[in-house]
């Protein structure tokens, strides 16, 4: 059973009370903000290195076919040869087709874009971290619902780093993640964490 609020029926929807916004809110999207500020540059740049290595893999497998299929065809009466320089430029098309089916290279790009977004998340999380005292619930929850938005955006990612659950360490509360925990395991979309 859940629990139940009394409102005045005289209000409408937006202006029913909500819960005020607590303070481990705040640390807990703060936390992560500035976990994945500092994993997900490390996540675009692996997706991108991925992207390229099949990309380069793909054009020297397609020009050492290219190269090898007149003087293998003209040359060879065995079906081996032919039969190799086949495989090659087949594994060359897959090569190619790999990223684009995994979509390494638009993962990297999305992931940049987010960099930013989080920053500025992390940003105004952090302003009301450090000044609890004057914290506005109206606007705390609009920081809220924007790293939220930014949270989901990030969600759509696959192949994500795994953010422990605890950082490190804390300075005046603020999270501090090591250089290795911002590497990360890969992981699959759906294990991904917040």
């Amino acid at each position: 059973m859940g629990t139940t609020h009394k409102t005045d029926p005289a209000k409408t929807a937006a202006q029913v009370d909500s819960p005020p916004v607590a303070v481990s809110d705040i640390q807990a999207c703060l936390d992560s903000a500035l976990y994945w500020v500092g994993a997900l540059p490390r996540y675009a740049n692996k997706m991108q290195l991925t992207a390229d290595v099949f990309a380069i893999v793909a054009a020297v497998l397609g020009v050492v076919t290219g190269l090898a299929i007149w003087g293998t065809v003209a040359e060879s009466d065995t079906y081996q040869a032919q039969f190799l320089v086949t495989g090659v430029a087949l594994l060359a098309g897959i090569c190619a087709v790999v990223p684009r089916i995994l979509n390494f290279g638009e993962m990297a790009g999305s992931a940049r874009g987010l960099i930013a977004r989080y920053a500025r998340s992390a940003g105004e999380l952090r302003r009301y971290w450090e000044h609890q005292e004057w914290l506005d619930r109206p606007q705390a929850e609009t920081v809220i619902e924007t790293f939220e938005a930014i949270k989901e955006a990030k969600d759509q990612l696959r192949y994500l780093p795994t953010r422990p659950s605890e950082p490190t360490k804390r300075v005046n509360g603020i999270a501090e993640w090591k250089e290795a925990e911002l590497s990360g395991a890969w992981q699959s979309k759906k294990a991904a964490t917040t």
